[in-house]
């Protein structure tokens, strides 16, 4: 059994898809990470043919946003992040993420890094990365009354980050009491949809999971090893995570989606975040083309066949190969 389950959501539109595969690349890239590793991914029913893979599961399938009690209150339209968590919903999903030792909770916009097998978590310790969403005082503020209210302790961590990584049996317990902040927030908390970046609903579950990591007997560290921006300029094997943020500089996943790297060449420096990212997308384009599967060619992605992919890309888009260079693109994936 794998020691390790990776717990994703995967929308159905086609940009979240194109984002999955780079997250899969970044795993089918390693041995070692292929070995640790299986996803668990949460999806709608229809989508179930693009996950038929290698080191995939599939556990959940629905959207818990279509909920009464997922849906704003002030205007009923549908609260869409709620969905990262479905894992912790059902009693299939909660068994099967228990046959994992440890648990990854990630956002489909991210990589992970072969670094993550050497860490080593004791009992009662809890990883995160580092958020983005206290805009001020107003939120601190608001989420020390609620945490008052719901007589939840205090004890100071702030802006948490979306990616958990801990012992299977801590992830459950943290995703299902922030599903129960989540639907108080939803249905006590806003009556209008507030202002970016102070007090935001869109915002809902970022605070859900602060509270609940807050109120929880366990130690949190938050690392800026996850989470780690995908336009920083370090090596891949320094962090264990990565998360491409809104961003105007290289490599920014909104650029990558409204096409302004469509005749960007790989550059050599992919062992630093940035070009590794800008990699994972490239060769993630061999498994869904963004509007289908590709039928052709990879049918199960293996590491073989990734390093071929990879090779070819960056074969193909420099005008000079060291010799070295596919000894290089391997030592960074052991």
């Amino acid at each position: 059994m794998k020691k390790i389950a990776v717990l994703v959501y995967v929308p159905d539109k086609e940009i979240f898809i194109q984002q999955f595969f780079a997250l899969y690349s970044s795993v089918m890239l390693s041995p070692r990470l292929k070995e640790s590793l299986d996803f668990i991914i949460g999806c709608e029913v229809g989508m179930e043919h693009l996950f038929e893979r290698d080191n995939c599961k599939l556990v959940y399938l629905g959207n818990l946003s279509n909920e009464q009690r997922y849906r704003y209150l002030y205007n009923d339209k549908p609260y869409v992040f709620i969905n990262s968590w479905a894992h912790f919903t059902t009693e299939e999903s909660i068994n099967t993420i228990l046959q994992y030792e440890y648990s990854l909770r990630i956002d489909v916009d991210t990589f992970i890094s072969p670094s993550l097998i050497e860490l080593e978590v004791d009992e009662n310790t809890f990883f995160t990365g580092k958020g983005g969403y206290i805009g001020g005082t107003e939120t601190k503020t608001n989420l020390k009354r609620l945490a008052i209210e719901l007589d939840f302790k205090q004890r100071g961590l702030s802006d948490i980050g979306s990616t958990w990584f801990g012992h299977s049996k801590d992830v459950v317990e943290i995703g299902v009491k922030s599903l129960e902040i989540a639907r108080h927030l939803l249905r006590e908390e806003f009556n209008e949809e507030g202002e970016w970046p102070k007090w935001f609903a869109p915002v809902i579950s970022m605070y859900a999971g602060e509270l609940a990591l807050n109120d929880s007997e366990l130690e949190i560290n938050i690392s800026d090893k996850f989470d780690a921006n995908s336009t920083l300029a370090i090596s891949v094997k320094e962090i264990y995570t990565i998360h491409c943020w809104h961003s105007n500089s290289f490599f920014s996943k909104n650029q990558y989606a409204g096409g302004e790297y469509a005749e960007r060449e790989l550059g050599s420096n992919f062992g630093e975040l940035p070009e590794y990212s800008f990699l994972m997308t490239r060769i993630s384009e061999s498994l869904y083309d963004g509007k289908s599967i590709v039928k052709d060619g990879v049918q199960q992605y293996t590491p073989k066949q990734a390093m071929i992919t990879g090779g070819y890309l960056i074969w193909k888009s420099l005008p000079h190969i060291p010799r070295t260079l596919w000894n290089r693109i391997r030592r960074i994936f052991q």
